[in-house]
């Protein structure tokens, strides 16, 4: 496009050339999907944004359009639907673990596998969706599809970080009268009892610790069963007998 300015009298003055672009639709191409957080808490309650850009041949944003996304775990959420949850949140108070973010209301209990794949509408070659986590551990896998074009990423979903907990138990019977010598059937004047749990970050916000321990049972049996250190005990093989 060339402009030329003209003075009132016509005199012809400086003439400019400028080149304007429209949004292409051929030969369409993605970038690979970005995401704010490259990882989420398992907890069905952390989110992250999820932005998409296509363009042109010529490298230019494509022309305003939807494009499916698709995850293969959690969900996702289209912005439109952001403002219809915002009264959830406020009229329900979700406890959120430590560097979560908010998922506007929605959690993966209240989707379905309908939520896994949005088409979002392209606004001057980019779209977003929010993706929220689910609750258990994993990689989500990401795909993009505008026509022809595919773009992918992945997102982790890692254990929930929450504070740390500490709850614990100590007791000492003294005496062989006491009700819990005769309820164990046992012979002696002291004893004692300690019982804790444990669970936080260890070292670092990237390491989790979870740790129980009781004095009266023993460091290998778990459920009725001696596990730890121990043979499976649903692995055994026992003999049958009997007519067939």
């Amino acid at each position: 496009m060339s402009v030329t300015a003209v003075s009132p009298d016509g005199t012809t003055g400086k003439t400019v050339d400028e080149q304007q672009f429209t949004d292409g639709a051929r030969r369409r191409r993605l970038e690979s999907p970005g995401t704010i957080k490259k990882e989420l808490q398992a907890s069905g309650r952390d989110a992250t944004r999820v932005i998409v850009k296509a363009f042109d041949e010529w490298g230019h944003p494509a022309q305003d359009g939807a494009i499916d996304i698709q995850t293969s775990a959690g969900r996702l959420v289209k912005p439109e639907e952001y403002a219809e949850n915002r009264q959830a949140v406020k009229d329900n108070k979700l406890v959120l673990g430590e560097g979560v973010n908010s998922t506007v209301g929605i959690t993966s209990e209240q989707t379905n596998e309908i939520a896994r794949q949005q088409s979002v509408q392209l606004i001057r070659g980019i779209g977003y969706v929010k993706l929220i986590s689910d609750n258990q551990t994993g990689t989500a896998d990401l795909k993009a599809i505008l026509g022809t074009a595919t773009a992918e990423t992945q997102v982790q979903f890692i254990p929930e970080l929450r504070e740390t907990i500490l709850n614990s138990l100590a007791e000492l019977t003294i005496g062989k009268n006491a009700p819990e010598m005769q309820n164990r059937n046992v012979e002696e004047n002291v004893r004692g009892h300690v019982q804790f749990f444990f669970k936080g970050k260890l070292f670092n916000s990237e390491n989790m610790l979870t740790l129980a321990y009781d004095s009266q049972q023993p460091l290998n049996r778990v459920s009725g069963r001696d596990r730890l250190f121990q043979l499976n005990p649903l692995d055994r093989v026992y003999p049958i007998f009997g007519d067939s």
